[in-house]
């Protein structure tokens, strides 16, 4: 009687959903050369960020009909200005960035020893990062794809056959 209720106990526990968080590490970008990736050409004018070719990288799709992005989705821009830069958004989940692109974490990462390293992380780069011009931040930016789950690129527009 006790096995038959603690294994119902933890069968119930394994099925039950939890309001999970990603918390993305240096590691889970090994690999970034290999995943789905598709260079953009196109130019918005305004910001370094955005203007000139780039490659985005995609560590998994959402599944066929989703109408946001599943906690742990990475994305990655690499700019091709030859100055390298790499910025990445991710997934994190739950209350994370309430206020503005909820779920999502932005950040700059580098490989210059030859494995990816998160240079700075958070909802808001860091004052002096060199990124946000003006006080832009990726929020301000990310907020006019509010109904793509806050990603700008046409080629992830949700939902995603």
């Amino acid at each position: 009687m006790r096995a038959m209720a603690l294994t119902l106990l933890l069968t119930a526990c394994a099925t039950t959903p939890v309001d999970s968080e990603f918390v993305v590490q240096d590691g889970d970008f090994a690999g970034l050369e290999t995943w789905q990736h598709w260079q953009i050409d196109a130019t918005a004018p305004g910001s370094f960020h955005t203007t000139g070719p780039r490659i985005v990288y995609l560590n998994r799709k959402p599944p066929a009909g989703a109408t946001a992005f599943p906690v742990g989705t990475i994305l990655v821009k690499t700019l091709l200005n030859g100055s390298g830069d790499t910025f990445a958004m991710v997934k994190r989940g739950g209350s994370y960035n309430a206020d503005w692109a909820i779920g999502w974490e932005w950040m700059e990462i580098t490989n210059k020893t030859g494995a990816w390293q998160i240079v700075w992380r958070g909802n808001t780069p860091p004052d002096g990062a060199g990124y946000s011009e003006d006080g832009v931040s990726c929020n301000l930016c990310h907020s006019m794809a509010r109904s793509n789950d806050y990603v700008q690129s046409a080629a992830l527009k949700l939902p995603i056959p």
